[in-house]
């Protein structure tokens, strides 16, 4: 085989090569996976980056926190962890309190805490001077906490807020959530809080 013959063949091979490579469907993105999860009956896998159904895997430790309003002696504990600069988390807060009252009203036990992750109080008390109706949050006291207490959490240190988190009566963590929640959620979190 003379040296034409062999580039020849290299570039017919490298081409067959390229067009398989680039007819191969890419893998589906994040928003793709998350919808295709959700078509399921369960919807708590795809609510879920971190699920626990037996209670047995996790108890829920909380970094120290300033002006946290207690949760409840029991029944489910649900913290919300936020920021004043965070738009999702903010918007979702109303709706968090609406659903909390309305699964108390349907006999689940379950307070919500908000705990803030700004760095500085002045941000937090300006936020709700400008607020007064919203739900009062407590602040995480060491900003240098949170990376650990989120690694901790089963989540990589740099997530995202909001992150909710979900315990249950025994004070094991059931859930662990990054990312802000919508009105279609509210089927996840009644089968959660059962």
């Amino acid at each position: 085989m003379d040296r034409l013959s062999i580039v020849i063949a290299l570039l017919l091979a490298f081409g067959v090569l390229q067009c398989k490579t680039e007819t191969s469907p890419p893998p589906p993105p994040r928003v793709v996976a998350v919808k295709a999860k959700q078509t399921t009956e369960d919807p708590l896998p795809a609510f879920c980056d971190y699920l626990d159904r037996t209670g047995t895997k996790k108890k829920l430790q909380m970094p120290e926190v300033t002006g946290r309003v207690a949760g409840a002696a029991e029944g489910f504990r649900w913290i919300n962890v936020w920021a004043t600069w965070c738009e999702p988390c903010i918007e979702e807060m109303p709706m968090l309190v609406q659903w909390t009252d309305k699964l108390n009203k349907a006999g689940r036990n379950v307070t919500i805490e908000f705990v803030s992750v700004d760095e500085e109080p002045e941000v937090l008390k300006r936020f709700y001077e400008a607020r007064p109706t919203f739900p009062t949050s407590g602040r995480l006291a060491d900003p240098e906490a949170l990376a650990p207490w989120i690694t901790e959490l089963g989540l990589d240190a740099g997530a995202g807020l909001p992150i909710h988190i979900v315990a249950d009566p025994n004070g094991m963590i059931r859930c662990v959530r990054t990312g802000a929640v919508n009105p279609r959620n509210f089927a996840a979190v009644e089968a959660l809080l059962q």
